[in-house]
């Protein structure tokens, strides 16, 4: 299969006073924004060096500058910091401290270690190395730290978001985890996790998917701690009543709605008849089953002929078969169902075989099971995320030219939201708004409903209302902190 791949490895080496620089698109990041210079930070030596001037100003520090002497002197809060180019000694409040690294000039800017500027202050510094960031956290009054929980990199794009998360608001405000690999049959992993995190001293957690296991922590810990913890729920496994008893507020996609829009997309497309990939635990839970009843209803509605098709559960034969099976076997389906079948499957780990291969032998590809852009499609076509987390608009074009090289314009749809990582964002940002004491109570629809519109234009660039959002007892029952989110459709 002819897959688009794009690999960017920019090295420069320069020798300057006997250093090596290196630019590797480093960034610097202060309280969750990323700060623009006009020299690029550099890694020298091992230290990340930045543009004097601008860092001071960024951190909110006075400074003045003597040409003669080639010396900064910066105040901030009392503290002053004095600093020369070539000199490794530095003064802050009076002592002297040597760098690794001393103050140089670079394309006729004055660079500093990010670092020694950062804690002459007393803000905390950390190196993400995932993402090459320096990442500078000012000291905030606020009592609250916030564990998140998520799959791992194997399952899905929120893992990498958490890490943003910690880059924005401090690796000492927000803790992450995951649930394992195969959780379906670990859940006393995700509980002991989730335990983990309560025992490091958060105050809310968040948890998107939520796997078997989530229930019975939340129950164990609302037992044994006398200041209950806030519990947002993302995309739940478990009984939505049960899951809805006991954490504070549940959001999953709209599986009222959603099996009829799946079906009705399918028609849109050009279908003729839809096959429908699952296996007997999948088909266990509640929402899936009732997805897949309400599909049938619609696809006969329609007069398409539905096929169910067993396949091997990855929680028992692993990932790798799993994906094997799609795979192997897609070429097939589509031969003797035709080229007019619309394929959907229950399974995260299966979309990237079954996206890479309609895109070769033909089919239709509806949606994901976890709907949005980033899930799968980065994978099946080897676009190169690096650098470009949460770029809704570069991916969207990504996959777009990758099915245009394949032929395959007018065959692929997905959500333009990544409902996972949305939902986890969104869990976060709820979960400060009742910490820092501006919601109305545990459970309040409309900051809930403002917070979702706000990541989806603010993160993602999109418009705030591309997600409908409504209470699970709209449709059934009372669950009344249980809200369910449907977004249009995106076809390539």
């Amino acid at each position: 299969m002819k897959k688009i791949l794009t690999c960017f490895i920019l090295t420069l080496v320069l020798a300057v006073a006997m250093a090596t620089i290196a630019f590797a698109g480093v960034r610097v990041m202060l309280d969750g924004e990323v700060l623009e210079f006009d020299v690029p930070p550099q890694i020298i030596d091992g230290r990340t060096m930045v543009p004097l001037r601008a860092i001071f100003e960024a951190l909110g520090a006075d400074i003045d500058w003597d040409a003669a002497t080639q010396t900064v002197t910066a105040t901030m809060d009392d503290v002053v910091a004095i600093m020369q180019v070539g000199n490794p000694a530095i003064k802050v409040a009076g002592d002297t401290v040597t760098l690794d690294v001393p103050p140089m000039i670079v394309d006729g800017r004055t660079l500093v270690p990010a670092r020694a500027v950062a804690e002459s202050f007393a803000i905390d510094v950390y190196w993400d190395g995932d993402t090459r960031t320096v990442v500078l956290a000012t000291t905030s009054d606020e009592p609250w730290v916030i564990g998140i929980m998520t799959g791992t990199i194997s399952q899905g794009e929120e893992y990498v978001t958490a890490g943003l998360m910690k880059q924005r608001f401090g690796y000492d405000r927000i803790l992450t985890t995951t649930y394992p690999d195969f959780f379906g049959t670990e859940p006393e992993l995700t509980i002991a996790n989730i335990r983990a995190l309560v025992d490091q001293g958060v105050h809310a957690i968040v948890i998107v998917q939520a796997p078997l296991g989530v229930t019975a922590a939340i129950q164990q810990v609302r037992a044994d701690l006398d200041e209950e913890i806030f519990f947002f729920v993302g995309v739940p496994h478990e009984s939505p009543s049960d899951i809805a008893t006991h954490a504070d507020v549940v959001v999953d996609m709209n599986h009222f709605l959603l099996g009829q829009a799946v079906a009705e997309q399918a028609v849109a497309m050009g279908a003729e008849r839809f096959v429908h990939i699952s296996f007997p635990r999948h088909l266990a839970m509640s929402n899936i089953s009732y997805r897949r009843d309400r599909m049938i209803e619609v696809a006969e509605q329609h007069g398409l002929e539905w096929v169910d098709i067993n396949a091997p559960d990855p929680m028992i034969v692993g990932f790798p078969a799993s994906q094997m099976f799609i795979q192997e076997n897609l070429p097939y389906w589509v031969a003797e169902y035709g080229q007019n079948t619309a394929f959907f499957t229950t399974n995260c780990a299966m979309q990237i075989p079954l996206i890479s291969e309609i895109a070769v032998h033909g089919g239709l590809f509806v949606l994901l099971c976890c709907p949005g852009p980033f899930h799968g499609f980065p994978q099946a076509f080897g676009i190169d995320m690096t650098g470009r987390n949460g770029d809704v608009d570069f991916v969207l074009s990504q996959i777009a030219a990758s099915i245009e090289a394949e032929g395959a314009i007018g065959r692929i749809s997905t959500w333009p939201v990544p409902i996972n990582t949305l939902l986890m964002e969104t869990g976060v940002m709820y979960a400060i708004e009742f910490l820092e004491g501006r919601t109305n109570g545990r459970n309040d629809y409309e900051i809930l409903r403002r917070v979702i519109a706000q990541v989806a234009a603010e993160t993602y660039g999109l418009d705030a209302n591309v997600f409908e959002v409504r209470r699970w007892s709209e449709f059934d029952g009372n669950l009344q902190n249980f809200y369910l989110v449907l977004s249009d459709f995106v076809t390539f």
